[in-house]
């Protein structure tokens, strides 16, 4: 799969909601894996979407969130949106905590 690109993220409230949750189930213990489908995929869809989704169109920044493959791929920029098991890693986490607007 080709790289895909991030340029620029905007923090919306509901993404903010999204990096609250995979913290919080992180520290939840191993116990009680985060499972993406289950727990993240259903928030990604209510809240990022829109711009991250599967509609080409409208889609920004080349950023696919909506299938686990494209999320998780190797961005154009070097980083990685989400890495499963990591989320201190995570561009997606770093940039909706981010208080940067750069970034």
């Amino acid at each position: 799969m080709g790289s895909i690109g991030l340029t620029r993220f905007s923090a919306s409230p509901g993404c903010v909601v999204l990096a609250s949750v995979v913290l919080l189930t992180q520290a939840a213990g191993a116990d009680d894996a985060v499972d993406f489908n289950r727990d993240v995929r259903p928030i990604l869809s209510d809240r990022c979407f829109t711009c991250h989704g599967p509609d080409a169109e409208d889609r920004q920044a080349g950023l696919r969130l909506d299938l686990r493959d494209h999320a998780t791929a190797h961005l154009a920029s070097g980083g990685t949106a989400v890495v499963p098991h990591d989320p201190v890693t995570s561009g997606l986490l770093a940039r909706v905590t981010s208080t940067d607007p750069d970034v």
